[in-house]
């Protein structure tokens, strides 16, 4: 979430009489959202951009935050399946126990401030499958994966977790087909966007499609479909939301009888589904196995079938390249209003060091070396810190870096056992306190 500007105390007096008092009270709830909204993580990156960036952290700083410790371990009910969010001083999860027969979905909220368990909801069906969970303060969504192959959409109250509606919004396919849904759950505005692939007969042929949908949030009706026949059918996700617009990559193959990938990207206004633009690889046109967008930039591993790749960033209106200079093949770690921070790989693939580019034009702010064996899992930046979770071969470490510089500043352990096949969520950073899902527990540092 980007910076506002608060009223001072002199412009908040300035007013009077009726006409007055009512801008005053404008002002004040202004102000109070911003706060409100400031102080939560409300979908994947924090944001419809996904770029994992907060901008208005001020109480973990490079001054402060070489004192972060972890200041408590709570076990969660079960696993989750992806990053968690905070909102109302909760931190919440979505999750699916596999060892119940038949295995029980459910979301389920943490108090922030100790761990203690508040309550959790299991879904209804069957899901073998669950996307993020995004929030728009008010409501909880996550879309659940069914066993028959239809995608379905849940929303839950965000202070009680009570189910408030359920709706179907991609149908479960014949016996002879089958569908695949991608975790990314992304809020803009009152929309919900997600992808997915459904393969199906028709006739005598499998006919395979991407499908990308924006649905209302108040209602979980489809407000539009977007679905666009493949050659084969592969992964696809919502990259993010560059100015209003969504973008969204998918896998599909060549022409040429090869079998190799040829990526396409497409460009959708979140309104209506209106495409802006669509590129294919396979015609020699730029795309973007992206990672995440940022005011007008979608970001990540730019390339066409015909050439090689490189890591850069596609204008989202225009869909022209800005800049390619950064790695390929390795996808950046966080998109910021003014940076992109890239891992750097050697020649055998093993990371080395971090990359700090400018959003605007490529430049090269600094770079900082990573300890040797290390591998980077997750990432994000809050207010002016780098925080980093490593794989440091064995053991699990929260790493932390000035954001402005690349100074590493201090390394928490987080657990000296193997956890390369443990999900570690990204660092979510609230009000000076940093939570972290690790497998099935949810750990919170503080400074």
């Amino acid at each position: 979430m980007q910076g506002s500007t608060v009223p001072t105390a002199a412009d908040r007096i300035r007013v009077v009489g009726r006409r007055g008092a009512l801008r005053q009270l404008v002002a004040l709830v202004a102000v109070v959202l911003f706060a409100a909204t400031g102080c939560q993580w409300t979908q994947r990156g924090n944001g419809p951009g996904h770029g994992a960036f907060s901008s208005i952290e001020s109480t973990l700083t490079p001054a402060s935050v070489g004192t972060l410790d972890v200041d408590y371990r709570a076990p969660l009910p079960i696993a989750p399946l992806g990053d968690p969010i905070v909102l109302n001083s909760l931190v919440v999860t979505a999750g699916i126990d596999a060892t119940a027969t038949p295995a029980v979905a459910t979301v389920s909220a943490s108090a922030a401030a100790t761990g203690a368990p508040r309550w959790t909801t299991p879904l209804p069906g069957a899901p073998f499958e669950l996307s993020d969970v995004a929030s728009d303060g008010t409501l909880l969504v996550v879309a659940a994966h069914e066993d028959d192959g239809a995608i379905v959409l849940h929303a839950l109250d965000a202070d009680t977790g009570a189910l408030r509606w359920s709706a179907p919004v991609v149908p479960a396919p014949s016996a002879a087909g089958w569908t695949t849904m991608s975790p990314v759950l992304t809020l803009v505005g009152q929309r919900l966007v997600l992808s997915s692939l459904a393969a199906d007969v028709v006739g005598d042929e499998l006919v395979s499609e991407q499908v990308v949908l924006g649905v209302d949030l108040a209602s979980g009706a489809v407000a539009w479909e977007r679905r666009r026949p493949v050659r084969e059918p592969r992964g696809s996700r919502v990259v993010g939301v560059a100015d209003g617009n969504v973008a969204y990559a998918y896998e599909d193959v060549r022409t040429d009888g090869s079998g190799e990938a040829a990526y396409v990207t497409e460009v959708l206004q979140a309104t209506d589904g209106t495409v802006l633009w669509s590129h294919d690889g396979d015609a020699g046109e730029v795309v973007v196995a992206g990672a995440a967008a940022e005011a007008n930039r979608v970001v990540g591993d730019l390339g066409t079938s015909s050439g090689d790749g490189a890591g850069g960033v596609i204008d989202a209106a225009a869909g022209t390249v800005v800049w390619d200079c950064a790695p390929s093949l390795t996808p950046p770690l966080v998109v910021t209003g003014t940076s992109v921070i890239w891992p750097v790989p050697d020649e055998q693939g093993a990371l080395t060091s971090l990359r700090s580019y400018a959003l605007t034009d490529g430049t090269v702010q600094w770079e900082a070396a990573l300890p040797a064996g290390t591998s980077v899992r997750t990432a994000s930046i809050a207010g002016s810190v780098l925080y980093l979770t490593t794989d440091d071969g064995p053991g699990l470490s929260l790493r932390t870096y000035d954001a402005a510089t690349g100074a590493p500043v201090s390394t928490v352990a987080l657990s000296p056992a193997d956890s390369s096949e443990t999900f570690v969520g990204t660092p979510v950073v609230v009000t000076g306190a940093v939570y972290l899902v690790v497998g099935a527990e949810l750990i919170r540092l503080t400074a």
